[in-house]
């Protein structure tokens, strides 16, 4: 399956509008439909841009078929090392794709991951406590969802 087939997949399943994404994406309006008609390929920029705008997606899903559709509650551990070594360790194929860039590219691609895994940290967080209030909801303890709410400071 295809980048692009799973890109669909993804849009069928969350109900996204194609046009807005497309706009959020700087493609012109029918590129998803007429690069799924074509079977083609889509670029690294738009991978990217794709990831960007739909961040709750999982790139190792996206890209290589792994894993699962959506991200999950994730520990990102920080290294001195950047996101593009740390991914090149995990994946060859990462590694072969940022080995003909310069070193400028490198670090720019190095760091929109890093904003990247810093942004999925921020809303795996977030997904804890929501997950963690909902339960308090389901279990009929507004007392326990409000006491959350207090903890991380949505009101005093």
């Amino acid at each position: 399956m295809k980048i692009i087939q799973r890109v669909f997949q993804y849009i069928d399943f969350k109900g996204i509008n194609k046009s807005e994404l497309e706009r959020k994406c700087g493609v012109s309006n029918g590129y998803f439909a007429k690069m799924k008609a074509r079977n083609a390929d889509i670029g690294e920029s738009i991978i990217f841009k794709i990831l960007e705008n739909c961040p709750d997606v999982s790139p190792d899903w996206l890209v290589f078929n792994k894993g699962d559709m959506l991200l999950t509650y994730t520990s990102f551990h920080k290294s001195n090392k950047p996101a593009t070594e740390i991914y090149a360790e995990m994946d060859p194929k990462i590694k072969e794709a940022f080995g003909d860039k310069t070193p400028a590219q490198k670090q720019r691609d190095s760091d929109f991951i890093d904003k990247l895994l810093d942004r999925l940290e921020t809303q795996s967080q977030e997904i804890y406590r929501l997950k963690a209030e909902n339960e308090a909801l389901k279990n009929g303890d507004a007392r326990e969802s409000n006491l959350i709410r207090v903890a991380v400071g949505q009101y005093s």
